[in-house]
């Protein structure tokens, strides 16, 4: 190739050459055929030997390039060599008839039209084929052209024209439009000089395989280096990547497969790793894997149980399968995940409590509590599909000490969050402040609404406004006239509201005492009066007699609802009145000869206590157990039944002035131990003695704590709350309280939706009272703590299965024993460590319930083990039945609604049960394999892994994850932890991550994850909780 020139089509700027003249006449041009003909560097053109050029720059001093041949500037033919003529100002070899005397040398010859040649008037032409240049014309800058023919090219001070633009090309000759080299284009300045060549494409240094011409050479894609990206691994050794069609291809062997099928040991798919050789449904299992119910999956190793099977796995037929696979495949949870039922194993920590309102509350003394709490959730969150159950009670200031009734001195009904206790909103005043309320979905709205009484015996009624986020009066109740229905100041006494259907209408009536409200507020019965009931009271109402129709149970009364006239009409009177409750003792007719306690006929009895006794009586008013006296006691509050003793019948409780008792009409005559376990034959399974000198006749709810088709009671007098073990009424919980006490009793349900029951426990400091140092509990004396506080006598301290369910770790005789206080939990849970009553079996001191003073407000229990089982989440009223009120704070139509005594597993009042849950189902935690971020922002690695519950049981969200640096039982490090967002249905996960701040740059880490590490949450199995994330390395960007 010829050296890079610069060339400017039209005419780029040159600088001008001197023609150099000289008198002597040089040898003119030689003749020739062919370019051999000629002379070194001459070639030959139009048959002379001459020289070639494509800038005036490749000629002899003297020449200029002229139509590609150097040639000498001249005025007349004596200025040539010989055999040259001076023709359009060059010197030019002469033409046959150069020269000639006929008239053709004569003639004008004009070749290019522009007036000037030979023989023309207006003389020689320099150029005659451009009819540009002549002597006539102006010389053009920058265009490689003598343009007024006087042998000057370009001169020096000849500028091209602004704004003017050319072709241009920078690259070596011959590249021009060859490839992908193109040419330019340069512009004229304003001071008359050119521009860079813009645009120009030239050549490259090397070729590249895209299918281009890069060097402008002719050839595509040649001499390109082979960029070695081809495998060099199993049947792919020794490719060369080949470049073709513009791409570079890998011609692997023939043997080569992606996936690889073959199963043949060998690395077909060229990943370093050969295949298992295990064919697996058409699937070729990697190596480290296994063939399990036609999956490849990764080989844990052997296992004997489920607790060897780590990462979301399970054990079957000795191998660790993940769940998805196998038996496990469909539903992805362990039918076989049931707990552990440790019956008395009773050790509750305080979750929350309300000790008051916040700073700037308008009714900031308003915190003693009288009343029944109740729980229900009213969906505050807008998500029907979350459970977050409030609890709602009344709160008084306790000033006057007269039950909080007097007008000037009212009850503000107070919410607070079921987890928290934190205040999420106050309503009043103007209530009575020792009323309970009630809740139920009044207007079909969805929401629950809130009812209670007024301090002038009236019934105000509360609904949830959701725009705007704050709580309504729905309505007071009021007559046909519209009037507001009042009575005297704390004409309602201790009593309050129930809520139930009583006209079939699938709208709910309002009973508050012997008068009926309809949803709207209007008073629609009046007929029995305010005060009909005992004190009140709380009005019992269902369908007594499966008749169609709902009773209200009076104790001195019966009386079935009119749909028709909307009033109650009486079956019977004339009993003794008292405190109510309904199920279904056996069959009692009419004749007393037909009587059958082991049969259940779907008909309920009615419990009564009032003045120091209970009885039982039938639909037709016929009493068919006792009365019995409640021993040692005066008065006696509304009583509770359930199933204590664990054998399919029904018993009831009442508290009195100085004793728990529970009747069974079953421990009569000679006793059967089956059904009577305690053998005793005076109709009581067992009594306790308490301290209630204040009102007498408090009430106490049910549950079955543990699971074990026994319920256990739960009473609080007025210095204790205690859970009692339905066979024998053994105290297996207690904890310090106070109150003056009026008919309030606690109330077990799930107030957080946890799926594990709560206790709420109410308190408060009005009368002053404390244990009865002198006459003790029923003449039983108070134990003395070392500090010398009371203590309770009736609980020995702590249970324990193992030493495992101690803070000491000692376990003794089913009681953990303690050295100090700090072994029997905190500040708050009010046990001290003391000498255990006298005869209690085993040997050291044990943690005692200790009575600490005055309190007041709300207080909620959960076990510190996580081993209750779940409850509704629902508790919505004094007489609280389970199938009076549905989940979600709806009543039954009264048609619709079940009997709660013909509900299997039910037949019970004033007591929760597991609702849809079962109570030996339980969760079960797992984690599946994480990963770690591929980038690590500011030294932050993020974590992430999938938690799943395994089990037959939801569990609640917050279960607490954790990420450590290696084994923590090996002492790896906590790096990060994080909680789960939602609740875990059985079978269901969710991702979990982290942020580990200042992670390792310098090597990868294994991390491993532990759901529910803190051991917070109870599952069926503790040891499948692991999951692996191999080489955490932070890559920062």
């Amino acid at each position: 190739m010829r050296d890079p020139v610069l060339r400017m089509v039209a005419g780029l700027a040159l600088l001008c050459l001197c023609l150099a003249c000289s008198s002597a006449t040089a040898p003119g041009p030689q003749p020739c055929v062919s370019d051999p003909d000629c002379p070194g560097g001459l070639e030959c053109i139009d048959g002379y030997c001459q020289q070639p050029c494509m800038t005036s720059a490749d000629c002899p001093d003297g020449q200029q390039c002229v139509s590609g041949v150097c040639h000498t500037p001249c005025q007349d033919d004596s200025q040539c060599a010989d055999g040259e003529r001076c023709r359009d100002g060059f010197c030019r070899p002469a033409e046959p008839t150069d020269g000639g005397d006929g008239d053709g040398g004569n003639q004008c010859q004009d070749a290019d039209g522009d007036g000037y040649g030979p023989g023309c008037p207006a003389g020689p032409d320099c150029d005659d084929e451009d009819p540009s240049a002549n002597p006539g014309a102006e010389e053009k800058c920058a265009d490689g052209k003598d343009n007024d023919c006087d042998g000057e090219t370009d001169e020096p001070d000849c500028g091209c024209t602004p704004g003017e633009v050319v072709s241009c090309y920078q690259g070596p000759a011959g590249t021009e439009g060859v490839g992908i080299c193109s040419a330019g284009h340069a512009t004229c300045r304003g001071d008359r000089s050119w521009g860079e060549c813009l645009g120009q494409v030239l050549p490259e240094d090397a070729e590249s395989c895209d299918g281009r011409d890069e060097d402008c050479d002719g050839d595509t894609d040649e001499e390109v280096s082979n960029p070695g990206f081809c495998s060099s691994l199993g049947v792919c050794a020794g490719t060369e990547a080949v470049c073709e069609d513009g791409t570079w291809q890998c011609p692997y062997p023939p043997e080569y497969q992606v996936p690889d099928t073959t199963c043949d040991g060998i690395d077909n798919d060229c990943d370093g790793v050969p295949d298992s050789g295990i064919d697996c449904a058409g699937t070729c299992c990697r190596p480290g894997q296994i063939c399990r119910f036609d999956a490849c999956i990764a080989d844990q190793g052997g296992c004997s149980s489920d607790a060897d099977c780590q990462e979301d796995s399970y054990c079957q037929d000795g191998d660790c399968l993940p769940y998805g696979v196998g038996p496990r495949g469909d539903d992805g949870s362990n039918p076989e995940c049931t707990r552990l039922i440790f019956a008395g194993l009773f050790q509750p920590s305080l979750q929350c409590q309300w000790l008051g309102p916040p700073a700037g509350d308008p009714y900031p003394n308003h915190l003693q509590v009288l009343g029944t709490p109740v729980v229900v959730d009213f969906d505050f969150d807008g998500d029907p599909a979350t459970v977050r159950p409030s609890i709602v009670f009344n709160s008084y200031d306790g000033l006057d000490g007269d039950s909080g009734v007097v007008t000037t001195l009212d009850g503000v009904l107070r919410i607070i969050d079921g987890a928290t206790c934190e205040i999420q909103f106050s309503l009043g005043p103007y209530l009575n402040g020792c009323n309970p309320p009630a809740a139920a979905d009044l207007d079909g709205d969805g929401r629950p609404e809130i009812v209670a009484h007024l301090n002038n015996g009236g019934v105000i009624a509360y609904r949830y406004d959701a725009a705007s986020g704050s709580w309504q009066t729905l309505w007071t109740g009021h007559d046909s006239n519209g009037a507001p229905v009042t009575f005297s100041e704390g004409a309602t006494g201790w009593g309050g509201p129930s809520i139930a259907d009583l006209d079939d209408d699938g709208s709910p009536e309002v009973l508050s005492g012997g008068l009926v409200y309809d949803a709207g507020g209007l008073l629609v019965d009046s007929s029995l009066g305010l005060a009909v009931l005992w004190r009140i009271g709380f009005p019992a109402a269902a369908d007594l007699d499966a008749d169609g129709r709902v009773e209200l149970a009076g104790g001195v009364a019966l009386w079935e609802f009119d749909p028709a006239g909307r009033r109650w009409v009486q079956e019977w009177g004339g009993a003794g009145n008292g405190y109510t409750a309904v199920a279904d003792f056996g069959t009692f007719g009419a004749d007393p000869a037909g009587d059958d306690r082991t049969v259940l006929d779907g008909i309920a009895e009615i419990a009564v206590v009032a003045n120091g006794s209970a009885r039982i009586d039938n639909v037709l008013g016929r009493t068919v157990f006792g009365p019995y006296s409640l021993p040692s006691s005066s008065g006696g509050g509304p009583p509770t039944i359930g199933d204590f003793d664990g054998d399919g019948r029904a018993e009831l409780a009442a508290a009195a002035s100085d004793s728990y008792t529970v009747f069974d009409p079953d421990c009569r005559g000679a006793p059967d131990p089956a059904f009577c376990p305690t053998g005793r034959s005076d109709g009581i399974l067992w009594t306790q003695p308490s301290q209630d000198h204040s009102s007498n006749i408090t009430g106490s709810s049910l549950f079955d704590f543990e699971g074990d088709g026994s319920v256990e009671a739960v009473y609080a007098d007025e210095c204790f709350v205690r859970v009692y073990d339905g066979k024998n009424g053994r105290v297996l919980y207690s904890q310090w309280r106070s109150s003056c006490t009026w008919n309030e009793n606690p109330v077990v349900a799930d107030t957080d939706g946890d799926y594990a029951a709560e206790l709420v426990v109410p308190a408060n400091e009005s009368c002053g009272t404390s244990p009865d140092l002198v006459d003790g509990m029923g003449g039983l004396p108070y134990d003395t703590s070392p500090g010398g506080l009371p203590m309770d006598p009736l609980f020995a301290g702590l249970p324990c299965n193992d030493d495992g369910d101690c803070l000491s770790g000692n376990c003794d005789a089913g009681l953990c024993r303690c050295s100090g206080d700090a072994e029997c939990g905190g500040a708050t849970d009010g046990f001290v460590c003391a000498p255990p009553p006298a005869g209690t079996p085993g040997s050291g001191s044990t943690c005692r319930a200790e009575w600490r003073g005055s309190m007041h407000g709300i207080r909620v229990y959960r076990d510190a083990l996580d081993r209750w089982v779940g409850s509704r989440t629902i508790w919505n009223q004094h007489a609280y039945a389970v199938t009076n009120i549905n989940e979600d704070g709806t009543v039954p139509r009264t048609s619709q609604a079940q009997l709660n005594w013909q509900v299997a597993g039910l037949n019970n009042f004033r007591q929760n049960v597991q609702g849809d849950l079962h109570p030996e189902y339980s969760p079960d935690t797992t984690a599946g394999q994480g990963v770690f971020s591929a980038d690590c922002p500011g030294g932050v690695l993020t974590l992430t892994v999938r938690i799943c519950n395994r089990g037959t049981s939801p569990i609640a969200a917050g279960v607490n994850v954790g990420f450590f640096d290696g084994d923590p039982d090996q002492g790896g490090t906590l790096v990060c932890s994080a909680t789960t967002s939602g609740d875990l249905q059985p079978g269901q996960c969710q991702d979990v991550s982290c942020a580990w701040a200042d992670a390792p740059t310098d090597q990868g880490h294994d991390i491993v994850v532990v759901s529910d590490y803190d051991g917070q949450r109870n599952e069926c199995l503790e040891e499948n909780n692991r999951a692996y994330i191999p080489g955490a390395i932070c890559r920062l960007q």
